[in-house]
C-alpha cells in the first residue's frame, strides 16, 4: 500500500469559545483544514484533554495565536 500525502492548513482562532466539557468560556482553538475543493472540511483539533484544573487555567489562553509545524511527520507547536 502506498502512503498518500495530504497538505493541511492549520488555522489558529485565539478567541474561539471553549469546547464542550472544558471548564472555561473562551480558550482559543486550532483548526486543521485539508487543502481540498470542499468548503466545510475543517475540523477543530481537540487538545488540552485531561488537564488538571487545580494546576492550570485554560480561560483566555489565546490558543492558536501562533502555530508552527515541525515538518512532515512532526508535531504542531504553539
Amino acid at each position: 500500500m502506498k502512503a498518500t500525502w495530504r497538505i493541511w492548513l492549520l488555522v489558529g482562532a485565539p478567541q474561539a469559545a471553549a469546547l464542550p466539557g472544558q471548564k472555561a468560556n473562551r480558550t482559543g482553538g486550532l483548526y486543521a483544514c485539508p487543502l481540498t475543493h470542499e468548503i466545510n472540511d475543517c475540523k477543530r483539533v481537540a487538545i488540552d484533554e485531561g488537564v488538571d484544573l487545580k494546576k492550570e487555567s485554560k480561560e483566555n489562553q489565546w490558543l492558536g495565536v501562533s502555530v508552527k509545524s515541525q515538518g512532515p511527520g512532526g508535531k504542531i507547536v504553539e
